[in-house]
């Protein structure tokens, strides 16, 4: 089955802010999108999205990476997602601990879980 030019979005969520700090600071979001990868059912995508964040504010930041079908009336349909950051367990935590302690980004696979409701916001 062929999926009408999927493509990936890119959320990174900065500055989410602890409930047990009496400071709050403000969420932070910049997205980016990779290019719909046409007539194809295995994509692969070699880009570089490259997002400024500040080394004090890793700890607080989290990557949401979610799978869309390229609508072709304007409607993305969400495929699947994973975040991996702040936020996460098993394999996406270990993954952004790495990136934090080794202080470079790494490519790694992840599973891609259902989409949820916030996916298509």
């Amino acid at each position: 089955m062929l999926i009408a030019g999927p493509l990936v979005r890119v959320t990174v969520t900065m500055g989410t802010g602890s409930s047990s700090s009496k400071v709050t600071t403000t969420a932070r979001r910049k997205r980016k999108k990779t290019t719909a990868k046409r007539q194809t059912s295995n994509p692969v995508w070699n880009e570089a999205l490259v997002f400024g964040v500040e080394r004090s504010v890793l700890k607080n930041t989290r990557v949401e990476l979610a799978v869309f079908s390229d609508g072709v009336l304007g409607v993305d349909e969400p495929l699947g997602e994973t975040v991996v950051g702040c936020r996460s367990t098993g394999d996406e935590l270990a993954h952004w601990l790495d990136v934090i302690a080794l202080k470079t980004a790494m490519a790694r696979w992840h599973r891609l879980q259902a989409p949820t409701s916030a996916a298509t916001q």
